[in-house]
C-alpha cells in the first residue's frame, strides 16, 4: 500500500491489483471485508502491545489498542 504524507495528512491509495476486487464486491462484502480487516488489526496490535509492556494490566493494553485504534498519538 503506497501512502502519501503532506504534514499531518495521511492518505493511503489502494494496491492497483486490488481495485478491480473491491469493485466485484457488493457493498455488505465491502462491509464485512473491512470489519474483518479491522478486527485482524485490533488483534494484532493487542499482542504487540502485550508483549511491548508485559507490566501493562489486561484493561491498560485494552485501552492504549482502543487509543491507538481511535487514532491517538504517542
Amino acid at each position: 500500500m503506497r501512502t502519501i504524507h503532506d504534514q499531518d495528512l495521511r492518505i493511503e491509495l489502494l494496491d492497483p491489483d486490488l481495485v478491480p476486487v473491491y469493485r466485484a464486491m457488493t457493498p455488505a462484502q465491502r462491509v464485512v471485508a473491512g470489519l474483518a480487516a479491522t478486527d485482524m488489526i485490533r488483534e494484532r496490535l493487542l499482542a504487540t502491545l502485550q508483549e511491548l509492556h508485559p507490566e501493562w494490566s489486561p484493561d491498560e493494553v485494552a485501552a492504549a489498542t482502543s487509543a491507538r485504534m481511535l487514532g491517538a498519538r504517542d
